[in-house]
């Protein structure tokens, strides 16, 4: 069969799009009209033109869905889904509290129909489809229930503290109903393991449970939604919902938009934006040193570089800094203070493990450098302000001048204002 090169990355969202890429394909190729229709729809994610006059005949917007994957040894890929819509992702809700969900929060909004996974798929492309199809099954879930991704919060944490003794829990994800504010927590577990303990820790708990005829997002081949909630009245709709709607809640196989792991996909409303393609981060080669900072980190596409100081800072520094901190952690000090002191406290260690293999140090040593302190007391704010100042001290002093560092030095320096407002 005569390969066909894709003429242009942009794919066409309208029958007549279609119709005129199929003209430049016929003439390019030298196939018939009717071969180059369904060629033209299978490069805008359709499985042919039938399949594409189905689902845009209407005036019912599309949603593209890329991903880029890698997998050494075979090669990578970029794979891109097409799905008809009812409405936009405008229309659903803010991107910022869609993409809280499971299955979205690796994405980020290219254009208002486009969605771009962030971070590289490790796997082929077979997996690469299925990561699309979960993604896409996650949001057709939002459609059809009126239901959206519910945001961190006291409420979900003390959600999920009480399904904690939930037997056989597995995958969990909170969701809300925007007008009412009632909760559902749902699971995919595999049903196989599924006891009658599930159903009595419910009936304990004076929660309803609907275990619906559908695959559920991850759709793993052995998993099944499981949804819970303490409303009535959205219980009951839901029940409404997978007995009327089950069918569209089976998402068909759409054709994939296949290109190779340096193409960009532009969709229609990104090309008519006129907005610029947007680069995706690549990290820098670890070990690079640039501007007095050197990058480490996963060497995956889609994710920055950490930076580090380029000069190792002297391992009895190390020792020093970890028993000033030690010494703040157990002192008496604001939430966001101590949580602030946790965070360089891991920033410091994770460049100290770098600075110093552990060929260089002895081990026991080397792992009680940040943790194996025996703290002292710091009764008054006089000795707290000592101890941070000991420590900005340190770092400036050891550490060569550069952005890590300057970052790492002003937010202790905020941890000082803090303490210094302190009755």
């Amino acid at each position: 069969m005569q390969s066909i090169v894709p003429l242009s990355s942009t794919s066409p969202s309208t029958i007549a799009g279609i119709k005129r890429l199929a003209k430049a394909i016929a003439k390019a190729s030298g196939i018939t009209h009717t071969q180059a229709l369904d060629e033209a729809a299978s490069q805008s994610g359709f499985q042919n033109y039938r399949h594409a006059q189905k689902h845009l005949s209407s005036t019912a917007p599309v949603l593209y869905i890329t991903a880029y994957w890698r997998d050494p040894g075979v090669g990578t890929g970029r794979e891109t889904l097409c799905i008809p819509m009812p409405m936009t992702l405008e229309q659903m809700g803010r991107p910022r509290e869609l993409l809280h969900d499971l299955y979205l929060s690796r994405f980020s909004l290219d254009a208002p129909d486009h969605l771009e996974r962030v971070v590289d798929i490790h796997g082929q492309q077979h997996r690469a489809q299925e990561v699309l199809l979960e993604t896409a099954r996650a949001l057709v879930f939002m459609w059809e229930t009126d239901l959206r991704p519910a945001q961190a919060s006291k409420q979900t944490n003390a959600i999920l503290s009480m399904f904690g003794e939930l037997p056989g829990r597995e995958r969990a994800s909170i969701w809300r109903h925007p007008e009412s504010g009632a909760w559902v927590y749902m699971d995919e577990p595999n049903p196989k393991y599924i006891t009658a303990e599930r159903a009595q820790w419910v009936e304990q708990a004076g929660l309803k449970m609907l275990k619906p005829d559908w695959e559920g997002p991850w759709a793993s081949g052995h998993s099944a939604p499981y949804l819970f909630t303490p409303d009535e009245v959205l219980f009951k709709h839901l029940q409404s919902v997978f007995l009327q709607a089950s069918a569209k809640l089976k998402i068909e196989q759409y054709a994939y938009d296949s290109g190779h792991y340096g193409s960009d996909f532009i969709s229609p409303a990104k090309r008519a934006s006129g907005k610029p393609v947007r680069i995706r981060p690549t990290p820098w080669p670890e070990g690079i040193v640039w501007r007095g900072a050197a990058a480490y980190g996963a060497y995956r596409a889609g994710v920055r570089s950490l930076w580090r100081p380029a000069q190792a800072l002297p391992h009895e520094v190390h020792v020093q800094l970890g028993a000033h901190l030690a010494d703040l952690n157990n002192a008496q000090l604001p939430k966001v203070a101590k949580r602030w002191i946790g965070q360089c406290q891991d920033v410091l260690e994770s460049w100290m493990r770098l600075e110093y293999p552990d060929l260089d140090v002895p081990k026991g040593q080397f792992r009680k450098t940040y943790s194996g302190h025996t703290p002292r007391s710091l009764s008054d704010k006089a000795m707290k302000l000592h101890a941070i100042s000991s420590v900005i001290e340190l770092i400036s002093v050891h550490y060569n001048d550069c952005a890590p560092r300057n970052r790492l030095v002003t937010a202790l320096s905020k941890i000082g204002s803090k303490i210094n407002r302190m009755a």
